[in-house]
């Protein structure tokens, strides 16, 4: 059975992704970052390592699904990461005796979510995708068929949680197929299955009113203008190992 139009689910798709980023992005500027969160990110899922602080694993390891983990274009990882640090500098000027200032996702982690088996937000245990729950996921995927699924990148947003996320965008139902799908499969893909199709580069981890979050956005504009690619993923990523599209 190949993938044809004739699985799509209704709907505009490149609509989806862009009012769920424009939803993000108004309420952060609405209400500035949420200290709970932000607290959180800080205190729990920052740790130091190497001169720079990262999140814990649980707060971006996927436990389901997901595309790349590595991303297949290394000039491309390279340039969000090179983005990271420059987010990071420029969050200095709101705190300029602070070291702890952003925790970064490692660049050979970047990914976006297919589907999560749980999720750090959700659950106190994150537990991945187990062996027969990986051979599940797989069989569906084998029978769709759907080849390679593209998405183009460009800009990125700060959420209310404090969280930075790459803007992706699908032009097709491959992505948003593929994800109900794998719902529909038992009880195993239920845990806050993504709206759109971004990439986490890490949590800001001091505070930011809705005045100063403004003014923030504003110096870092140009940084969301160097975030501009078409990336095709033709396998995924899961703790258990690839599943090839194909």
């Amino acid at each position: 059975m190949n993938f044809s139009d004739s699985y799509a689910i209704t709907g505009d798709f490149l609509t989806t992704c862009n009012d769920f980023y424009s939803t993000v992005s108004t309420q952060s500027s609405n209400t500035g970052l949420k200290k709970k969160e932000v607290d959180r990110s800080a205190g729990e899922l920052a740790v130091f390592n190497k001169g720079h602080y990262y999140l814990h694993t649980t707060a971006y390891k996927p436990t389901g699904l997901a595309l790349g983990f590595p991303l297949p274009d290394p000039d491309f990882k390279e340039n969000l990461w090179n983005i990271s640090m420059e987010i990071k500098r420029h969050l200095r000027m709101f705190s300029p005796q602070s070291t702890k200032l952003f925790a970064h996702v490692p660049p050979e982690s970047y990914h976006v979510t297919i589907v999560n088996r749980k999720h750090f937000d959700n659950n106190d245990l994150v537990e991945p995708l187990s062996s027969s729950e990986k051979d599940r996921a797989e069989n569906v995927i084998q029978k769709l068929q759907i080849g390679e699924v593209a998405v183009y990148f460009n800009g990125f947003i700060i959420s209310n949680e404090g969280r930075v996320l790459v803007r992706g965008y699908v032009f097709d139902n491959r992505l948003f197929y593929l994800r109900k799908k794998l719902t529909e499969i038992g009880n195993i893909f239920k845990d806050r299955i993504p709206v759109g199709a971004h990439i986490k580069l890490g949590h800001v981890l001091i505070q930011l009113d809705k005045h100063e979050l403004k003014t923030f956005n504003q110096r870092i504009s140009y940084l969301s203008e160097q975030i501009s690619a078409l990336i095709k993923f033709n396998d995924c990523y899961t703790q258990q190992g690839q599943i090839s599209f194909r």
